[in-house]
C-alpha cells in the first residue's frame, strides 16, 4: 500500500492502488499494476499528484509520498 494524501482535504491514509494515472506535464499514463509492479513504479515514478482509482470506486487525486506504507 502507498501512504497518500488526498486532494482536496489532505486526508492521509494507506490506499491499495490497483489503477494509476500519473499526470505530469502534458503526459498521461494509465497502467494496471499488481503489487510488485506497484512497488517498482513507486520507486521509479516521480513524486507528485496522481489520479488513483481503487477497485469499484470513482477516481480521485492523491499526492504521493516518498515512503512506502506497510505491504
Amino acid at each position: 500500500m502507498w501512504e497518500c494524501l488526498s486532494q482536496p482535504g489532505n486526508t492521509r491514509g494507506y490506499v491499495p492502488v490497483e489503477c494509476l494515472t500519473p499526470t505530469f506535464l502534458h503526459e498521461n499514463f494509465y497502467r494496471n499494476c499488481d503489487r510488485q509492479e506497484t512497488e517498482e513504479l513507486m520507486r521509479s515514478a516521480p513524486v507528485g499528484t496522481y489520479l488513483i482509482r481503487p477497485s469499484g470506486r470513482t477516481m480521485f487525486a492523491l499526492s504521493l509520498k516518498t515512503t512506502l506504507g506497510p505491504i
